[in-house]
């Protein structure tokens, strides 16, 4: 017994011995409370070189899952304080060389953490659904709709416009025809209408706007005229030996135009116009001019400033 508490007293005097010991049970107790485990965390996917499909003109046509699951692993102090932001994962689509390409890898995910590590993660690659894209160059046609009372949609305006469709090969090779509908409810002057959406049909009048990825839109400058009625209004007197009468104008009504926005407020409200005729020009029966009175605000679409009345004579001794 003596022997071996000499031996312990010995082992005990020994500084080295003791710092040893101690660090042994130090890192004993620190494995029993800080044990190595793992967790699961979500991760969003770094979508890279997107852009370089367009340049390709390849389309994705399903709806892909932009995040993985990804099991890290360390000590129960690291992996408490890893975080989705703490792990970088990338999606690069320069690896698609085709529509051929069903499956992208998804890169090795990256900590940006010392004392942990990647375990495992999933999915490691994204399914996708590639189509070739084309483009074709169309006519649209602009129809007009719920023109307000009174007012007509000039010739001059834009029926008929150019338009580029890009989208799936086998969607843009049956389109047959594009419309774009513009409604004018509440409109009553010129305008710049932009991004005015259009529809695309087949040969059966179907519409392929469910199928088409990309929305179909043109601007459409807008010109209204309102379309004024003519009032006859006389003045002056017939000549000496004449007996006349005045009739209607050949024209029903006049289209007008205005310049600014009161002009257009001026229109909103006109119910006629006057047309001046001047007996004294009455000589036979036939049309003569009729000067067209207007506020020198508003603009004649069609007209010089005069048209043709109708108009009887009769000479007499």
């Amino acid at each position: 017994m003596t022997t071996l508490r000499k031996a312990i007293s010995k082992v005990i005097s020994n500084s080295v011995v003791v710092k040893v010991l101690c660090f042994i049970c130090a890192a004993l107790l620190w494995f029993l409370v800080n044990p190595v485990g793992s967790k699961v965390i979500t991760v969003p996917l770094n979508i890279v070189n997107r852009n370089l499909l367009d340049s390709k003109d390849i389309a994705i046509r399903n709806n892909f899952n932009d995040k993985i699951m990804v099991e890290v692993r360390g000590r129960q102090d690291k992996i408490d304080e890893i975080t989705a932001d703490d792990i970088v994962a990338y999606l690069d689509f320069a690896r698609i060389s085709s529509v051929g390409d069903r499956s992208l890898p998804i890169d090795t995910p990256v900590i940006i953490k010392d004392g942990v590590s990647i375990k495992s993660y999933s999915p490691m690659s994204v399914e996708l659904i590639l189509q070739q894209m084309t483009r074709k160059s169309l006519i649209a046609t602009i129809e007009y709709v719920n023109v307000p009372d009174g007012y007509v949609v000039l010739d001059s305006s834009d029926k008929y416009r150019n338009i580029e469709v890009f989208d799936a090969e086998s969607i843009v090779g049956i389109i047959d025809r594009v419309v774009c509908e513009v409604d004018l409810t509440g409109f009553y002057k010129d305008q710049l209408l932009l991004a005015q959406d259009c529809v695309a049909y087949n040969a059966n009048g179907e519409s392929l706007n469910s199928a088409l990825t990309r929305s179909l839109r043109v601007n459409v400058d807008l010109k209204l005229a309102k379309v004024v009625p003519l009032t006859v209004m006389e003045m002056g007197t017939l000549g000496d030996g004449i007996v006349g009468e005045v009739g209607e104008p050949l024209t029903n009504g006049v289209r007008v135009t205005g310049t600014s926005g009161d002009s257009w407020e001026k229109l909103a409200f006109m119910e006629t116009l006057y047309v001046w005729v001047d007996l004294g020009d009455i000589k036979e029966t036939g049309t003569i001019d009729g000067r067209i009175e207007i506020d020198e605000s508003l603009r004649l679409y069609d007209s010089v400033g005069t048209v043709r009345v109708a108009v009887t004579a009769q000479t007499y001794v």
